[in-house]
């Protein structure tokens, strides 16, 4: 019995260690940041860099995979990040954990996921980022800066921050950045009536088939000369 308490202690302690992503907050779009004109310019290398994303629905079944970028600048100035932005190919969206083949596969996921259903990526085939602020700020789990930036998903501009960490270096700085945000806030409402109809009492599946609203996201960048 001894055993088994300090084994469920240990994991309790362990769960509590886990350092998660947290929900940012959808605000309304700033003002972009400008860099000056002696700003040293760095290219995002975007075989080095993504976008990997996981998503889910209300009780397991969870999903992940990435997506590719397909541009962006970033300027740097008195050692630090003043300004910049980045593309990503919303056709690029990737599923990693389903089968290639079988009756709910990766193709089937994909298709689902730039349908109109989701991000409608013949209609918006490209999300953007611009930075509108950067702060030094490191925290206890290693990012060293605090980043504000407008999003666009869907044509949907919104202004979030969040924690990141960058490591410069002689040719430019790696950087990476993992935050949750609310699907609903840039127009992503798959599922919103029928979970609202299943809280009616009127849905005819569980709630555990209901999608999540939160997506979590990390952000890997490398910028170059």
């Amino acid at each position: 019995m001894k055993k088994v308490f300090l084994i469920g202690f240990a994991a309790i302690l362990m769960s509590a260690c886990t350092s998660t992503p947290k929900h940012v907050e959808a605000n309304e779009a700033g003002e972009v940041a400008q860099a000056e004109e002696t700003a040293l310019n760095l290219s995002i290398d975007t075989t080095q860099s993504i976008i990997e994303w996981i998503g889910g629905k209300h009780l397991g079944k969870t999903h992940h995979g990435t997506i590719k970028l397909v541009g962006g600048t970033v300027s740097v100035e008195n050692g630090n990040v003043t300004a910049g932005d980045f593309s990503a190919d919303m056709n690029s969206i990737k599923n990693l954990d389903l089968p290639v083949d079988g009756d709910y596969n990766q193709a089937k996921l994909e298709e689902h996921l730039k349908s109109p259903d989701f991000f409608d990526v013949a209609q918006f085939p490209t999300s953007t980022f611009h930075i509108t602020s950067v702060k030094v700020e490191a925290d206890d789990k290693g990012n060293t800066h605090k980043i504000s930036g407008n999003m666009t998903i869907k044509g949907v501009a919104k202004e979030i921050t969040f924690p990141a960490k960058v490591d410069f270096n002689e040719n430019g700085f790696n950087a990476s950045a993992s935050f949750v945000i609310n699907r609903l806030d840039w127009g992503v409402t798959y599922d919103q009536e029928a979970l609202k109809g299943f809280l009616d009492g009127i849905a005819k599946k569980g709630k555990d088939d209901f999608v999540k609203n939160e997506l979590e996201l990390t952000v890997k960048l490398v910028a170059k000369q």
